[in-house]
């Protein structure tokens, strides 16, 4: 989105005075700040509405500006109260299509507010405000069911190899993979991570229309294919010096390493079958990165 300004001081095309970044979003003083200390904090990715951005997003945005408003009132500018404004929409004021929320620092006199319309004193009446809110809940509830239906990540990712027992020697002894399971001349299975399983499966056997497994007396569709394929584990970009001497001591060549404009890298070598296995820190997408885990 190079047109959204708030992108373009992301990416440090446009200067700005940043008090906060993380891998979700950043904080940065207003340009036009309606008092001295008015910050600015906005996701990382451009999404012009606040319906654009999942919740998760939304909270973490919330959080940062709950934090900033407790730092503003101890920063030493004028701040007698704070006013938390997100303008979600032309018709709210939103002038800059990026969502991103205001944490203005406000005292007596500073001549900023909101405009109330002309009916603002008169009451609605109980069965108007029952109808409304009647609507409301149930909008509510349609949203909450279509943003509880979404994939929850990738449970498997799978290679193929006509050599099962060279395969489970490389990613159990030199990737250091759990196999669980295993049927011979058509797959080995590994544990890749806490909800997440990595298989190598024989291309020929698991193509056969003819042997085709069956569970509960469904017969599982046929997959498989052929040439060199491509999976990527997670780790953390400080284990990569690591990982490499591990290679070089199991006589498996590093055939590339990279360094991405996102920061983070990643490693490329072959597996037995000649399939590309990529060791990268979970930066280069502009995630986070795994939680050390101390041995056992």
């Amino acid at each position: 989105m190079g047109e959204c300004v708030f992108c373009r001081i992301l990416s440090g095309t446009l200067p700005a005075s940043f008090v906060h970044r993380d891998d979700r979003c950043a904080a940065f003083m207003d340009i036009k700040p309606v008092n001295p200390g008015h910050v600015l904090v906005i996701p990382l990715e451009h999404k012009p509405h606040l319906v654009d951005i999942n919740e998760e997003t939304a909270g973490h945005v919330m959080r940062v500006g709950h934090r900033l408003a407790a730092a503003v009132r101890t920063s030493g500018v004028r701040c007698e109260g704070v006013n938390l404004f997100l303008a979600d929409g032309k018709a709210a004021m939103q002038e800059v299509f990026h969502v991103h929320l205001h944490v203005i620092p406000r005292h007596a006199g500073d001549g900023f507010g909101l405009h109330f319309g002309p009916n603002y004193d008169t009451l609605p009446p109980r069965d108007e405000l029952d109808r409304v809110a009647e609507n409301i809940r149930a909008a509510l509830d349609s949203t909450t069911r279509r943003r509880t239906l979404r994939l929850r990540g990738v449970l498997e990712a799978c290679v193929y190899s006509d050599d099962l027992d060279a395969a489970q020697q490389f990613y159990t002894n030199v990737l250091g993979l759990e196999p669980f399971a295993r049927e011979p001349d058509r797959f080995v299975f590994f544990h890749a991570g806490p909800s997440n399983v990595f298989l190598v499966f024989n291309p020929s056997s698991s193509a056969d229309t003819s042997h085709r497994p069956t569970v509960g007396g469904v017969f599982i569709p046929p997959h498989g294919a052929t040439g060199s394929s491509h999976v990527a584990f997670a780790v953390t970009d400080a284990d990569l010096d690591v990982w490499r001497e591990r290679f070089a001591n199991a006589k498996v060549e590093v055939e590339a390493e990279v360094t991405w404009p996102r920061g983070g890298r990643s490693l490329y070598v072959r597996d037995p079958t000649g399939n590309s296995v990529e060791l990268a820190s979970p930066r280069i997408w502009g995630l986070r990165e795994p939680p050390l885990v101390p041995d056992a």
